[in-house]
């Protein structure tokens, strides 16, 4: 240990002799690492910030670094002026045009899935490498009924069903376990429906919602209609498949034009977990 500073200068000096005339050390996710370990290293890298031969690069989310530097040394800690002790200069690299990246991956506003798709990736603030394990992730789960290689068969009621889970369930299932699993075990348990009231609150448009009301509801309050909220919709349907206990394979419920049954539960978790006979992992 006594030794170590002496040993790594030295190491550095041959690297350089080797190389050329300036070493660059590129430093990743800082941020993302326990706060006593972020702290010793910014600590034992003054030693050798110091040489001019040698530039280091801190690629880092600068809030959370700060985050867990206060964690680190209490919440009352100025940990902006305790970072310009390493850094002499910060750039700001622009955020992502998410239109671009989403035409890039090919998640387009023509199909509901794409639209599902957009929603789960805003409502859960997904970075970017999330939102490419998220995208492909689906990809994989549902890529022969994409193909059209498994078609739903939507002209019977427990086909409706299957749908609207196929196509808002297993987005969402996907998004919460990369966000936040311990929510989503809550989902699926039938403890918490907000994640589902979140992203199918958004609008009353959304044609799911004119299969699943009962023909004399409404959203508008108006003569000889039962007045509906879209959050009392979005419940019914988390009810029906997340919370209601079936009794028998037979036993069915009816929102609209969709039938849900006990499997309907087993069918999202099992297409959005890729054990289903939709994923292909080719």
């Amino acid at each position: 240990m006594k030794n170590i500073e002496s040993d790594i200068q030295s190491f550095f000096t041959e690297l350089l002799a080797e190389r050329g005339n300036r070493l660059v050390v590129f430093i990743d996710e800082l941020d993302r690492c326990k706060p006593s370990f972020a702290v010793h290293l910014l600590e034992q890298l003054k030693h050798y910030i110091l040489d001019e031969r040698i530039t280091f690069v801190f690629s880092v989310n600068l809030e959370q670094l700060q985050h867990t530097i206060k964690h680190y040394y209490g919440i009352n800690f100025d940990s902006g002026r305790y970072l310009d002790r390493f850094f002499d200069l910060r750039v700001s690299i622009p955020s992502v045009d998410m239109e671009d990246l989403y035409n890039d991956l090919g998640i387009n506003n023509q199909y509901y899935i794409d639209i599902i798709i957009r929603r789960v990736i805003k409502i859960f603030n997904l970075e970017l490498r999330e939102i490419s394990k998220f995208y492909s992730q689906i990809r994989v789960a549902i890529k022969k009924y994409l193909d059209g290689n498994i078609v739903i068969d939507t002209t019977f009621a427990d086909g409706k069903g299957r749908n609207f889970i196929f196509l808002c369930i297993v987005p969402l299932l996907i998004g919460l376990k990369i966000a936040d699993n311990t929510k989503y075990y809550e989902f699926i348990s039938g403890q918490n429906s907000e994640p589902l009231v979140r992203l199918l609150s958004m609008e009353r448009d959304f044609r799911p919602f004119d299969i699943m009301k009962n023909s004399n509801e409404s959203f508008e309050i108006l003569p000889e209609s039962i007045h509906i909220t879209t959050e009392e919709l979005v419940n019914r349907v988390y009810d029906a498949i997340f919370v209601h206990a079936y009794t028998s394979v037979g036993d069915v419920i009816t929102l609209g034009e969709c039938q849900f049954s006990m499997e309907s539960k087993l069918f999202a978790i099992k297409v959005s977990s890729m054990m289903s006979n939709f994923t292909d992992l080719s």
